[in-house]
């Protein structure tokens, strides 16, 4: 009796294997969690659906080419409304990350895209706010 006491308070003290919390999944790396996000946007881009491809970029957005988010939605619709997007190819499979841990921010490099225009190498700039990577920059080189 004494041993099924011990046993019960231990089974008690323990919990059912059922019951223990599981070990905590290992956190994704930001580094997958950027390329979620630029797949996300080569897909919105591929098919010219420019609201999908703004929305994972930060309010904060800017370059010295479009000026703000703004700037960027009025070009993309003026190229693609003069035919220059017919065609639209990214590629991503070259595209690399590298990750500022201090600043929360991030580099995007290696990303083509062709089309009617020709062809341009791009790079993101990426931050993160909130629980969310979102491009806050991004540089096109006509190639």
């Amino acid at each position: 009796m004494v041993g099924l006491v011990i046993a019960l308070t231990m089974f008690a003290f323990s919990g059912f294997a059922a019951d223990k919390p599981k070990a905590k999944e290992k956190a994704t790396a930001p580094t997958d969690l950027i390329m979620k996000v630029l797949e996300q946007w080569k897909a919105a881009a591929a098919a010219l659906e420019f609201d999908k491809a703004l929305a994972l970029y930060s309010d904060k957005f800017s370059s010295y080419e479009y000026g703000d988010k703004a700037g960027l939605k009025s070009f993309l619709n003026d190229t693609k409304s003069q035919g220059d997007l017919a065609g639209m190819a990214v590629d991503t499979t070259k595209a690399k990350v590298e990750i500022d841990k201090k600043k929360g921010t991030a580099t995007v490099t290696g990303i083509e895209v062709k089309a009617k225009f020709g062809s341009a190498a791009i790079s993101l700039d990426m931050a993160k706010e909130k629980d969310n990577w979102l491009i806050k920059g991004m540089d096109v080189q006509m190639q």
